[in-house]
């Protein structure tokens, strides 16, 4: 699969695509393998009605024959031998505030695109099922521009969180949630500035874009990691991380 430059969501979605799904496979998410590949051919490829793939640096990933997208029945979720996954993807998905897989915004209809979580067929176990998280082009900006608002306060210190389908509700983990917090917390700088780094200029993405989305994923990761594991777990008794700027 490929996303091209000239694609209906604008170049900055491929920057967003390269950012969330880098991000998923430094947290340990499964994702399909990618690359960037550059797009040099003067053969036309139509992307929509209105629009042709443009010359230059395009994201690929590799589809997986054996499996399909998840079609919102917990069934299938009872034999997947990652379920410690399904924490994890709640604890992305608000991190980087990616609304297209499933939220619960206020005076926003709901969603839940059941189909950027990927089951696929175990090689090793017979009977038995994986999760990957596909599809990043929404993180941070929800599909539009990289602009200096990611960086305002409502952004940087949004208590909404995303990824939490109800049928993953049996399957989040407490021990798993405070590992995730605590490696979101304290992510190496070094790890953020690799990946913005390697965002192709063709996209459009300059110097200010980069640090507006250095400070939003920064700044978010400290958040999340304070506030996160106290809303999936509120019993009394668990433990209580103390709020960002407490």
């Amino acid at each position: 699969m490929a996303k091209f430059m000239g694609n209906p969501a604008g170049d900055h979605a491929l920057a967003c695509e390269w950012v969330g799904t880098s991000l998923a496979k430094w947290l340990g998410i499964p994702t399909f393998e990618f690359a960037l590949i550059p797009y040099q051919t003067d053969f036309r490829i139509l992307l929509d009605k209105d629009s042709y793939a443009q010359i230059g640096p395009a994201f690929i990933t590799r589809w997986e024959d054996k499996g399909g997208a998840w079609r919102g029945d917990p069934a299938q979720l009872e034999k997947i031998e990652n379920s410690d996954d399904l924490t994890k993807i709640v604890y992305l998905d608000t991190w980087l505030l990616n609304r297209d897989r499933w939220s619960r915004w206020e005076h926003v209809e709901p969603v839940d695109h059941y189909e950027n979580v990927f089951i696929g067929q175990s090689k090793e176990e017979p009977g038995k099922f994986y999760v990957k998280a596909i599809d990043h082009s929404h993180v941070i900006t929800y599909g539009g521009y990289i602009r200096e608002r990611i960086t305002r306060k409502e952004s940087l210190e949004c208590t909404q969180i995303c990824g939490n389908f109800d049928e993953f509700s049996c399957y989040l983990k407490s021990e798993v949630s405070e590992q995730a917090a605590k490696k979101i917390g304290s992510i190496p700088p070094k790890i953020i500035d690799e990946i913005l780094a390697q965002i192709p200029k063709e996209w459009g993405v300059g110097e200010n874009e980069k640090e507006w989305l250095r400070t939003f994923i920064t700044h978010r990761s400290k958040f999340v990691s304070k506030f996160l594991h106290n809303e999936l777990f509120p019993n009394a008794g668990r433990k209580r991380f103390p709020l960002f700027g407490e």
